[in-house]
């Protein structure tokens, strides 16, 4: 049986296929909580908390739960860290989105997009090179998009992941 850990909750996920690949054989290894790593990545994500609560919930026993523990010492050490350096990032306001910097994003991608048009004609590597650009970029956008923390608002996000 493949499990995860979750906030406390073990979660049955042999018959779970996680679309962003590995990760999730990586967030739950040795029986360390992975609640950090899910908030991270889904925690505006509807669906994600659909899935999560569609998954067989698994009991288990006080001495797995001892030698986790025992184990998991450390790692605890290294989460209530993360979590300190994360409440000093939200009060600073680092996670709420901010529209000049998307604003900026998307006019660079039509600056790299309109340079690379421009220079067919003089310099077609450099035209390349900066189609290459614009493709890595948006790339990025796409990501972060695909993950509801572009702009914050989901229909908005979704739709500049589309285009």
């Amino acid at each position: 049986m493949k499990k995860i850990k979750l906030d406390g909750v073990v979660y049955d996920i042999s018959n779970f296929n996680h679309p962003g690949g590995s990760i999730i054989n990586y967030a739950g290894q040795d029986g360390h909580d992975a609640g950090d790593a899910f908030k991270e990545f889904h925690a505006r994500s509807e669906y994600a908390h659909k899935v999560l609560a569609s998954l067989p919930k698994v009991q288990h026993n006080d001495k797995e739960n001892k030698e986790n523990n025992d184990r998991c010492h450390e790692m605890d050490e290294i989460q209530r860290d993360f979590r300190d350096m994360r409440k000093s990032l939200e009060s600073l306001d680092c996670f709420e989105p901010d529209y000049i910097h998307v604003y900026f994003r998307l006019l660079e991608l039509a600056f790299f997009f309109g340079m690379g048009i421009f220079l067919i004609p003089y310099n077609i590597y450099a035209s390349m090179l900066s189609f290459i650009i614009f493709k890595t970029r948006c790339g990025w956008v796409q990501h972060e998009g695909g993950h509801l923390s572009l702009t914050g608002v989901k229909k908005i996000d979704r739709a500049i992941q589309v285009v």
